[in-house]
C-alpha cells in the first residue's frame, strides 16, 4: 500500500464521517426543528480537509491553493466565533408555530 492508496482510504473515511454528521444534522432538524450551526460548520471543515487530502497539488494553480487557504481561515474564524458566542443551535420557528405553542408557566418567585 503506497501513500496515494493511503490518502484515498483516508479520503473515504472522511467522506463517511461527513455523511454521518449530515444525517445526524437532518435527524435533529426533523425532530426538533433546529439546526446545529456548530455541526454544519464542522462538516464544512471536514469536507474541506477531505478535499485537501485527496488533492493533487501539482495539478493546481496558485489561485486555487490561495482560495482553499482563504476558505480554511474563514471556516476557522466562523467556528471560533460560533463557539465564543455560544450559538450552537439555531431555532427555526415560524410566527404561526409560535402562536400554536403553549406558553411555559412562569417560574415561582420565592419571597424570601
Amino acid at each position: 500500500m503506497d501513500l496515494d492508496d493511503l490518502m484515498d482510504l483516508f479520503g473515504v473515511f472522511l467522506l463517511v464521517l461527513i455523511g454521518i454528521e449530515l444525517l445526524d444534522t437532518i435527524k435533529v432538524y426533523l425532530r426538533q426543528n433546529q439546526v446545529h450551526v456548530e455541526v454544519v460548520v464542522l462538516v464544512a471543515i471536514i469536507a474541506l480537509a477531505r478535499k485537501i487530502v485527496i488533492l493533487k497539488v501539482e495539478q493546481l494553480s496558485g489561485d486555487v491553493i490561495i482560495g482553499i487557504g482563504v476558505l480554511i481561515i474563514a471556516l476557522s474564524v466562523a467556528y471560533y466565533l460560533i463557539k465564543k458566542a455560544g450559538l450552537m443551535v439555531y431555532d427555526l420557528i415560524d410566527d404561526d408555530d409560535e402562536l400554536q405553542r403553549k406558553p411555559e408557566p412562569p417560574e415561582k418567585i420565592n419571597p424570601l
